[in-house]
């Protein structure tokens, strides 16, 4: 009886190794088409890279990493601390910008822009923002392979009181109805 369960176990094993082997051959290999600046890692649809909006609040790489500001106090769940003053300061300049993101379960996370979106983030600082802190910005680009976002740009995030997924969505979990005469379910056919 214990060959059997030995037998069967082994030919699990191998019916197992050779389904996900030949999955690996399915996949698309290669970056993004000519001509694409997507960085070696994305959200891929086929051989296809494809930009994704992103939601969250404006902060400096020395605050976003520790996720404190320079008192010790959290950022991440106090972002009325991030203050445009601290963000035009030449050390968040200098340390480059990024966004702070909450995923579907409530968890807060700092990701790093590119040199690109350094740049759209102090021209959106010195030009177009008008809030003096808590600022919520609204990012288009392609998540990076080094933790960050390659941005393709940087605006003022429109109004929600739900933090925001790829394409504007609640992300999964967050449930949330829509407004009074829109949306609802899909008609049936």
């Amino acid at each position: 009886m214990r060959k059997i369960f030995t037998i069967l176990g082994l030919i699990i094993i191998l019916i197992t190794g050779s389904a996900l082997y030949a999955g690996n051959e399915s996949r698309p290999q290669g970056g993004p088409p000519e001509g694409g600046t997507p960085p070696d890692r994305g959200f891929q649809q086929g051989n296809e890279f494809r930009e994704v909006n992103f939601q969250g609040y404006l902060v400096d790489c020395i605050w976003g990493t520790t996720g404190q500001n320079d008192q010790g106090k959290d950022v991440f769940n106090k972002p009325s601390l991030i203050t445009r003053i601290h963000l035009l300061s030449d050390a968040a300049k200098e340390a480059g910008y990024g966004i702070i993101l909450q995923d579907p379960s409530g968890r807060k996370m700092f990701f790093r822009f590119d040199d690109n979106g350094n740049l759209m983030a102090n021209d959106y600082l010195m030009n177009r923002c008008k809030a003096k802190n808590k600022i919520k910005i609204e990012v288009k680009g392609y998540m990076g392979g080094k933790g960050g976002i390659t941005v393709t740009s940087l605006e003022k995030a429109k109004s929600t009181s739900q933090p925001q997924g790829p394409e504007g969505q609640p992300p999964a979990g967050q449930g949330g109805r829509p407004p009074m005469g829109q949306g609802g379910p899909p008609p049936r056919d």
